[in-house]
């Protein structure tokens, strides 16, 4: 299996834990949230039901004195209802039209009694109906109340085995979590020795072409010496012979010493081949720490407020390669995306040798040492006065 397919992997796997555990801590909190709906519920009933106990007391208290006093309807109704349990024995033992007649008038002369005693003591009656009702609302209330008991303990048992459930995926969740970080920690550790081994590389390859410069500038001046060598001698020569002819001569070896080393551009493009970094606007980054060093700078400008927004359009990079004739090559253009800060970066590929950059209005004239596909450039506006342009080798 690739790295990329492993590093996928983990994101997959990373991304079905986090999901997993988002599940987990939601189903968690609806629990929570049913648990706590059901504990109010119960408090409620407890304060009413702790009302209806005080106003059955009270009722009740009420009540007592009125059914312990003596009431002459009282004993009137307790003489017909003596009265109509033997008619009504009587009827059962016998049941002659007599009998019959007899139970009759029996029920009607307790009816009778029973209307004028509830008349007497209405309020008695009253407060026996009250109490009758406060205790129905006391048993519905007791048994709502035995109820929401029994759920709540079901319910806090649903929360408790949520909550061991959030547990695990939360330390399953930080447990991948420090799995992906050394992972990252490997792969970051491959990529700097992979950069050093680079750096090793493009030093070697440096020196080796700091001395090829070194043979071709000895071989340069030896060639001047010997062409300045023998125009001197030239002119030696021609200086002996008559006056008017010696002028002639003369002028002829002048024209024939000025022509031996000519101001062209191809000798100022040779110059600035011996010295490639002679501009101070451009510079490449050799080292990690240098590239260390570019990239603090560069956080630490974007770090601090813009004065000015700048533009969040691309900037063009165009590169041109100059022959050994200082001629220019072909121009080869890159984007450079915008950081803020007048601060603009992207790749290009630049190949080994004489090179002008040009971003905008801005020029800049340097040797490169390598070709490679993975340069990283980063053009630096944020002081316009001095604009600056550095470039690297980005090790994949």
């Amino acid at each position: 299996m690739s790295k990329c397919q492993k590093w996928l992997n983990a994101i997959i796997i990373s991304a079905v834990t986090t999901l997993s555990s988002g599940a987990i801590a939601q189903s968690l909190a609806a629990a929570e949230q049913q648990l706590a709906t059901q504990q109010q519920q119960l408090a409620e009933l407890q304060v009413q039901q702790t009302q209806l106990q005080a106003a059955q007391r009270q009722a009740v208290s009420d009540l007592q004195p009125l059914q312990n006093q003596d009431s002459p309807e009282k004993d009137k109704l307790d003489a017909a209802k003596a009265a109509l349990d033997k008619e009504q024995a009587d009827y059962d033992a016998n049941p002659s039209p007599e009998n019959k007649s007899r139970l009759k008038n029996s029920e009607f002369k307790y009816a009778l009694a029973e209307r004028k005693f509830k008349k007497a003591n209405a309020k008695q009656f009253e407060l026996q109906e009250s109490n009758q009702a406060l205790e129905a609302q006391l048993a519905s209330n007791t048994e709502q109340i035995n109820t929401l008991t029994a759920a709540i303990s079901a319910q806090q048992v649903a929360v408790d085995k949520a909550r061991s459930a959030d547990a695990a995926a939360q330390s399953s969740r930080l447990a991948e979590e420090q799995r992906l970080k050394a992972e990252a920690a490997e792969a970051e550790i491959a990529r700097l020795k992979a950069q050093l081994q680079a750096e090793e590389q493009a030093k070697i390859a440096q020196a080796r072409k700091d001395e090829e410069a070194k043979l071709a500038a000895a071989a340069a001046a030896e060639a001047a010496a010997k062409t300045t060598a023998a125009a001197t001698a030239t002119a030696t020569t021609v200086a002996t012979v008559t006056p008017s002819v010696n002028a002639a001569v003369t002028t002829t070896a002048s024209t024939t010493v000025a022509v031996a080393e000519p101001a062209t551009e191809e000798t100022v493009n040779k110059a600035s081949l011996d010295n490639p970094a002679a501009d101070d606007g451009v510079a490449f980054l050799s080292t990690g720490a240098e590239v260390t060093a570019e990239e603090q700078r560069i956080a630490a400008i974007l770090a601090t407020p813009e004065k000015k927004k700048s533009s969040r359009y691309n900037k063009i990079l165009n590169v041109k390669i100059i022959d050994s004739n200082g001629d220019s090559g072909k121009t080869v253009s890159h984007a450079l995306r915008p950081k803020g800060h007048n601060i603009y970066r992207g790749n290009a590929e630049l190949i080994q040798g004489d090179t002008v950059f040009i971003v905008g209005f801005n020029r800049w004239r340097q040797q490169v040492v390598t070709s490679s596909e993975n340069y990283e450039v980063i053009y630096d506006g944020s002081d316009p006065k001095n604009p600056r342009l550095v470039y690297f080798v980005n090790t994949p």
